[in-house]
Order: C-alpha cells, then structure tokens, then sequence
C-alpha cells in the first residue's frame, strides 16, 4: 500500500494512464482508462500531476529515438534503478514494439549479446546515466551514433524516469496489477 493515501475526488482524467485523444492507436488496449497508481499518489496536488504528464509525454515523445530504442532505454533504466512499477508498465509496451519477451529476460539478467551495436550502446548508456556513472568517453559513444538534440533527448529521458522513481520510491507505490517480473515469470500472454 503506498505511503500516502491516494485522493478519493480525483477527476478520473487526471490519473488515467494516458487521455485516449493521445495515446497511439498501437496502445489503445493497455489499461488507457484505468488509474495509474503513479499518478494517484501526487493526485493531492492536480497541478503537478498536469505538469508532470505534460513532461513526460512530451520527453517520452520527442526523445529522439525510435520506439523500439526507447523502451530498451526505458527497461534498462526501470532494471538498473530497480524500479518495479517503470519496468511492469514499459515491458507491455515495449512487446509491442517488437521486443521479445526472450530479449527483455536478456536485457534484465543485463546480457546484451543478442542485440545490436547502437541498442546495447544504448542500454549500457542509459544504466549508466541512472546510476550517475556517465564519463566523458560514454558521452562521445553516444555522440558518435547519434545527433546532439538526439543525446539531450535520451539524457532528457532517463532522466525524467529517474525522477518518476523518486515518487514511485518515496510513496512505495505498487503496480495496479500484480508485477510482471524481473524474468516475466507473471507475463500474461494474450
């Protein structure tokens, strides 16, 4: 149970997981209308439950990065900072962006070797900017694949998930079903 109680009188738009007029068809079945639990522990406050959706979608959108890149990024900070409740939500996601449940098992057990060059630079980047373990070399990798409004983006992205899982953290806010897991011993196959 979360740490702060959630908001009885919360206008339901405010904590669904994504207002349907924005949330790519491809997605339209992921729980779009139900609570996200995320924003349900900041709903006390709906200015800052606005401002944060706005920040992420926006970050989440225009991040630089095809949407297969981007949830390997987003599963590899989830796994690095061990944050269950960013890594359930983004596995369903990144499965249907064509990540296979074999190579998401592989990216949690951190075994890069099925993919390729630029996603494991990626992957590795991403972990290392989660845990503040970026070096000068790491940055000129990243540099060398990708254009600099590129490398703001996906430092811009690990960055807000990083910050997402301080109030995840600090509320101990728990998934709305139960976790998938590290290894999807819980996936649900549709």
């Amino acid at each position: 149970m979360a740490r702060i109680p959630f908001p009885e009188d919360v206008a339901p738009d405010l904590v669904e997981s994504q207002r349907p007029d924005s949330l790519p068809e491809k997605y339209s079945h992921i729980n779009q209308e139900d609570a996200r639990n995320v924003y349900r522990s900041i709903a006390h406050d709906p200015e800052v439950v606005e401002t944060l959706r706005a920040h992420i979608g926006a970050t989440w959108e225009h991040c630089g990065l095809s949407d297969r890149d981007r949830e390997l990024v987003l599963l590899s900070v989830a796994r690095e900072i061990d944050s269950a409740y960013e890594w359930h939500q983004h596995v369903r996601i990144a499965i249907l962006e064509g990540i296979s449940p074999g190579e998401i098992r592989k990216l949690s057990a951190g075994d890069h070797g099925d993919f390729d060059d630029t996603e494991t630079l990626l992957m590795e980047f991403a972990a290392a900017a989660a845990s503040n373990g970026v070096t000068d070399d790491d940055v000129e990798s990243l540099r060398a694949e990708f254009a600099d409004d590129d490398v703001a983006g996906i430092v811009a992205l690990v960055g807000v998930y990083v910050d997402l899982n301080v109030i995840l953290s600090a509320f101990d806010v728990e998934t709305e079903e139960p976790f998938v897991g590290w290894d999807l011993e819980n996936l649900e196959r549709d």
